[in-house]
């Protein structure tokens, strides 16, 4: 099953599940989203076309990130303009959660094992704001 949460107007994230699979290759995602998530099932013998995709400029104006859940249950909770928690999304293994700029923070519930994806490049310093240290007034 798949949702789309969207804080103070925009869509914040979306959350995908393996429940959806279907043979072949399915995108969930908007071709105008910053960052695109299908998932494919493929049969023993399976070969895809080797292919390469072409160099192209992107203009990116919020990092994206993606969380691939592999074991465990966590929760997302994305903040609106004012830093309040809007939306709580339970992930549980199985689940990817893409999200869209905003603010976002994720609380463990069961002990998991999660990939994180995002937008490169990244220098850890300049590219973060944590909330706790910089509260808005």
């Amino acid at each position: 099953m798949s949702q789309k949460f969207y804080v103070d107007g925009s869509l914040r994230a979306f959350v995908q599940s393996l429940n959806d699979v279907q043979p072949g290759v399915t995108f969930f995602s908007e071709d105008s989203w910053p960052m695109q998530i299908g998932i494919m099932q493929w049969p023993e013998g399976h070969i895809s076309r080797p292919h390469r995709h072409n160099p192209r400029a992107h203009e990116v104006h919020v990092t994206s990130e993606a969380l691939i859940v592999w074991s465990g249950v966590t929760r997302v909770l994305i903040y609106d303009e004012r830093d309040s928690i809007a939306e709580t999304i339970e992930l549980r293994a199985g689940s990817v959660c893409l999200m869209f700029g905003g603010a976002h923070g994720i609380i463990v519930d069961e002990d998991a094992v999660i990939t994180e994806l995002k937008q490169g490049p990244y220098d850890g310093i300049n590219d973060k704001v944590w909330l706790d240290e910089n509260p808005k007034q």
